[in-house]
């Protein structure tokens, strides 16, 4: 902290760009059990369903304060990054052994077209949201790192019925960032930060209500828990005197 004390230092407030690339390999193998499932469904009906894609790439905005000195800066941002995937449902019709002991006996399952058939009948929407704080070093080529909060939302709207099947979770989880880059001055009063950098997380990330509220078959967990990990690029606008 004594670094940033030089009386050269000015306050900035930023906004920028910030795309990524994310690995999360569980996520992904539950939408692809999801599309097999769906596309062979269809197949026996021979129509073409909507299949969903991975969850592979998110973008978005980041904005904050930054507190500039000779040799870096302090930063505390807040950053949102989401992608939204579209994909058909399917009703399923449970095959009931009636003679069983046992009340309600599943024995197998089928999968119909959904109601209104054609249509997109799912949205899953995906977001990161992330509130950091932190440290650059350098001069016109820097390094750095940041201390992250981290909440990882998923989001499933079923469209038929439209309001009552909208299902949602947050999961709230600290994370870790480094970075490097350049940081090129515009004029007196703005420069530029463009940085490449890794990201991950600390915790596991469940993975075991996103299961079931996007597969309805599930009846246990698969896929539990993971840690994705992020490599994105940011783009920061940093308005202000500079020092």
């Amino acid at each position: 902290m004594t670094s940033i004390l030089p009386a050269a230092a000015q306050w900035n407030v930023i906004a920028g760009y910030d795309i990524s690339g994310l690995r999360n390999t569980q996520m992904n193998g539950i939408i692809n059990d999801y599309n097999l499932k769906q596309t062979s469904s269809y197949l026996e009906m021979n129509q073409v369903s909507l299949a969903f894609k991975q969850v592979k790439v998110l973008h978005g905005f980041v904005a904050g304060f930054r507190y500039g000195y000779d040799w870096g800066g302090l930063e505390m941002t807040f950053s949102r990054r989401s992608t939204r995937r579209i994909g058909d449902d399917y009703n399923v019709v449970l095959e009931v052994d009636e003679e069983s002991e046992v009340t309600d006996t599943i024995i197998g399952m089928t999968f119909l077209k959904p109601t209104n058939f054609g249509d997109a009948n799912i949205d899953l929407h995906y977001h990161i949201k992330t509130i950091s704080l932190t440290k650059e070093f350098g001069g016109a080529i820097r390094i750095g790192g940041a201390i992250d909060y981290n909440i990882y939302t998923y989001e499933v709207i079923y469209k038929d019925p439209p309001i009552t099947n909208r299902l949602k979770k947050n999961q709230y989880i600290w994370g870790s960032k480094v970075f490097v880059g350049a940081h090129l001055t515009n004029s007196t009063k703005m420069s530029f930060s463009v940085r490449a950098y890794y990201q991950w997380i600390w915790g596991d990330n469940s993975l075991s209500e996103f299961e079931t509220d996007f597969d309805k078959t599930k009846a246990a967990c698969t896929y539990c828990t993971e840690r994705p990990h992020s490599i994105g690029l940011s783009i920061i606008i940093n308005n202000g005197l500079q020092p």
